[in-house]
This record gives C-alpha cells, sequence and structure tokens, in this order.
C-alpha cells in the first residue's frame, strides 16, 4: 500500500446530493468546532507524595514553568498561595522568570 493511500484514509469525506446540502455540512462543521468543549484536562503519569513535590506539581502545571523555575519560584515566595497571589513585578525577581511569562502566570491565575 502506497504511504498517499495511508494518508487519504484519514480524511473524511462528505457526500452531498445538492450544492444547498453541501452547504449545509459545511455549516454544521463549523458549529461543531465552535461549540464550547466540556473537557477535562487530566494530567497522566506521576503523582507526588509529599507536600513539597506536590507545590512542584502543582507550579509546573504553569505555562513557561519547568522543573527548574518551580523550584526557583517556591524557594522565593515559600508556597503556592504565596506565588498565586503575586504581581507581575514580584514574579520578576525570581531568577529565571521575565516578564513575559509574568504576565501570562499572573494573567492566568488572575
Amino acid at each position: 500500500m502506497s504511504p498517499l493511500k495511508n494518508t487519504l484514509q484519514s480524511i473524511p469525506v462528505f457526500y452531498a446530493l445538492t450544492a444547498e446540502e453541501t452547504a449545509q455540512i459545511i455549516l454544521y462543521t463549523m458549529q461543531q468546532q465552535q461549540a464550547p468543549r466540556k473537557e477535562n484536562i487530566v494530567r497522566f503519569g506521576y503523582t507526588p507524595k509529599s507536600k513539597v513535590k506536590q507545590q512542584l506539581y502543582i507550579l509546573q502545571g504553569l505555562p513557561g514553568i519547568g522543573a527548574l523555575r518551580a523550584k526557583l519560584l517556591l524557594a522565593h515566595f515559600g508556597n503556592v498561595r504565596a506565588i498565586f497571589n503575586a504581581a507581575v513585578k514580584q514574579l520578576m525577581q525570581v531568577e529565571g522568570i521575565g516578564k513575559h511569562t509574568a504576565k501570562i502566570i499572573h494573567q492566568i491565575l488572575g
């Protein structure tokens, strides 16, 4: 089987008898794409047990925050609540947290 044929098998094909039916299919597809989705975000895999590891795990869920930045944030602020309540300028005081990352974190937590 050719690679092209394998690729084409995953493309949905809609059949319509009239131009109006084609328009209805396109409209329905667009409405489905724009409809709000009720999806739960699940973090699979490792679940930490200790308090500090749980705090780091929470912080690593923030955009732009990996293991190192999470440790630096926790060391600077002392706890997750203080990080969540921090202003952009306070977040920027942490090594490795620039203005862009601080604004994104503040916006998500706000």
